[in-house]
């Protein structure tokens, strides 16, 4: 099913990060059962979370190697902007983005 043309399309081959955004450039979710990496149903993979919590610590470690600064926004008539605007949504979000 990775690589079932009748799923992905006649390019099924090829590595497109267009499959997994939407048209604002940001991630899209699809359904468990139609990449099959961890499964769904009775072959689910057991080890998901592991993997998860692994994943979760290799970007700490990796990222408490490097200075993070947020970049200095200003408002519309120059001034500096010490603190970002949020949209309030089921999670809070920074409305366009972290830019560091």
């Amino acid at each position: 099913m990775a690589r079932a043309e009748q799923v992905w399309g006649t390019d099924c081959r090829e590595f497109k990060l267009e499959r997994w955004l939407d048209e604002k450039e940001e991630f899209l979710a699809v359904e468990v059962v139609r990449f099959p990496v961890f499964h769904a149903g009775p072959r689910f993979c057991l080890g998901i979370e592991m993997e998860n919590m692994q994943m979760k610590a290799i970007v700490v470690v990796v990222i408490r190697r490097f200075w993070v600064e947020p970049v200095r926004l200003s408002d519309a008539k120059g001034g500096d902007v010490s603190l970002p605007e949020y949209e309030m949504t089921v999670t809070l979000r920074i409305k366009g983005g972290f830019p560091i």
